[in-house]
């Protein structure tokens, strides 16, 4: 009788549907690492025991992509501008740091104040520009 409370108290992860759902999961996971398991027997068989991917490997495959006859140049092209938009994103990436916790609120309330004049002078600079277009 315990057993029912304890699954009722489980709620939705006590729902068979849920429990063979999750037994399918963990029987196809374990098929998966059988094949590659498998492979990596039938490698260590045909003698290439140090199979590494190493960025040299990865260089030539780019550029044997870059040698394709039909899309070499659009897939250089590609990577190209994906490459410049890196750069650009890392460059003008912005870090905000959490400096709040090192104030008092002394200071915060000295930077709240100097905040709120700026926005006071911005507003009235707009101001005086409208009063001067007319």
């Amino acid at each position: 009788m315990s057993g029912c409370v304890r699954e009722r108290s489980l709620g939705a992860q006590s729902k068979m549907s849920v429990i063979r759902h999750l037994e399918n999961l963990l029987l196809e996971y374990e098929a998966c690492k059988q094949s590659f398991n498998e492979a990596l027997e039938s490698q260590k068989k045909l003698g290439e025991t140090n199979v590494f991917i190493t960025p040299q490997k990865i260089q030539e495959s780019i550029q044997d992509l870059y040698k394709l006859k039909h899309n070499g140049k659009k897939i250089k092209e590609l990577y190209e501008c994906q490459k410049k938009s890196r750069v650009k994103e890392y460059k003008y990436k912005e870090y905000i740091h959490d400096v709040t916790s090192q104030l008092d609120d002394s200071d915060i309330k000295t930077e709240h104040k100097t905040e709120q004049q700026a926005t006071k002078e911005q507003k009235k600079n707009k101001y005086q520009q409208k009063q001067y277009k007319k």
